[in-house]
C-alpha cells in the first residue's frame, strides 16, 4: 500500500540533509520512512532572518515533494539516511493553515503542538493530494550540487589554430561527501594518512573523496552510497587509482602496490 508522510527541514541544523537529495533521521522515525514512501517537504515558521532568502515563505510552509529511493543506516551512530529521487520544487508556499483550518487533519484535532517533536509525519493520501495540488506550479528537479566536476573526460576539436574544450560535467552532491566522512573518517582508506596528524590546523578537515564507481561510467543519474561508493583517499593515492586511462584502479590493488613497495 503506497505511504504519505512529511519531511520537516529546519533552517539550522546538525543533520546532514540537503534538500531533495539527501534526509538524515533519527531510529524513531525507521518504520515510518521506506523505500517508494511519497514525501512532502515542511518548513516551520522562520526564526533566524538570515535564512529568509532560502525559504518561500516565513509562516510554515510546504515548499516541495519527492519520493524515498532509498534506507541505510548511518554507520557511526545508531541515526539513518535516506536519498530522495523525483524530488520537485514548489514554486510557491503551500501554506500549513487554510480557512484556518490544517491542512494535516490531525493537526486540527491535538490540543498540543501537533507540529512541534513531529518531524516526520504519517499523511493520508487525501492529505497528500490537498497539499500538493494546492502547490501553485511544480519545477523540473531541483539539485543543489557542489562546485566541484570531474574534468577527466575533456575532448579536444581543433578549429583553425584554436582548440575548444569540451568538458563534461558531473554533479557532485555535499551531502554524500559529508556522510561518507561521517561513516568513514578522514585517514586516506589506501595509505592512511590523516592531513591533522602530518600537518596540524592546516590539515585538519582536508581529503578527497573517491567514487568506487566513477561518474563517467554511470548511464544515467544514480544515487551513491557512501558505505560502499565513496570513500576519503588522499590526492596522491587518488591521481594513481585513476592513473590508468580507462581503468579503474581498486583500493585493494593499490593497497597492495604500497604494501610491496614497503617490503
Amino acid at each position: 500500500m503506497q505511504k504519505y508522510i512529511i519531511l520537516t527541514e529546519n533552517d539550522e541544523s546538525n543533520w546532514l540533509d540537503q534538500t531533495g537529495v539527501l534526509y538524515h533521521f533519527p531510529p524513531r522515525y525507521k518504520k515510518l520512512i521506506d523505500p517508494g514512501t511519497q514525501v512532502v517537504y515542511y518548513k516551520g515558521r522562520l526564526s533566524n532572518i538570515q535564512y529568509k532568502f532560502k525559504r518561500l515563505s516565513d509562516e510554515p510552509h510546504y515548499f516541495g515533494m519527492g519520493m524515498i529511493e532509498k534506507v541505510w543506516p548511518d554507520t557511526s551512530t545508531k541515526n539513518y539516511f535516506a536519498s530522495i529521487r523525483d524530488f520537485r520544487l514548489f514554486t510557491e508556499a503551500v501554506p500549513f493553515k487554510v480557512d484556518g483550518e490544517y491542512l494535516e487533519v490531525k493537526a486540527n484535532e491535538v490540543k498540543y503542538n501537533y507540529f512541534r517533536g513531529n518531524a516526520v509525519r504519517m499523511l493520508t493520501e487525501e492529505e497528500f493530494k490537498r497539499i500538493t495540488q494546492g502547490a501553485n506550479k511544480l519545477e523540473s528537479q531541483y539539485y543543489k550540487p557542489e562546485e566541484e566536476y570531474d574534468q577527466s573526460h575533456i575532448s579536444t576539436v581543433p578549429e583553425g589554430k584554436q582548440i575548444r574544450y569540451y568538458v563534461t560535467k558531473y554533479e557532485r552532491i555535499r551531502s554524500y561527501r559529508d556522510a561518507a566522512l561521517k561513516m568513514h573518517g578522514y585517514n586516506c582508506t589506501v595509505c592512511d594518512i590523516n592531513f591533522k596528524e602530518v600537518y596540524g590546523e592546516l590539515g585538519e578537515g582536508y581529503i578527497h573523496i573517491h567514487h568506487t564507481k566513477p561518474l563517467f561510467s554511470l548511464e544515467e543519474a544514480t544515487t551513491p552510497d557512501p558505505r560502499t561508493d565513496l570513500v576519503p583517499v588522499c590526492p596522491n593515492c587518488h591521481a594513481m587509482l585513476h592513473r590508468k586511462k580507462g581503468v579503474l584502479m581498486t583500493i585493494e590493488e593499490l593497497r597492495n602496490i604500497i604494501s610491496k613497495k614497503n617490503i
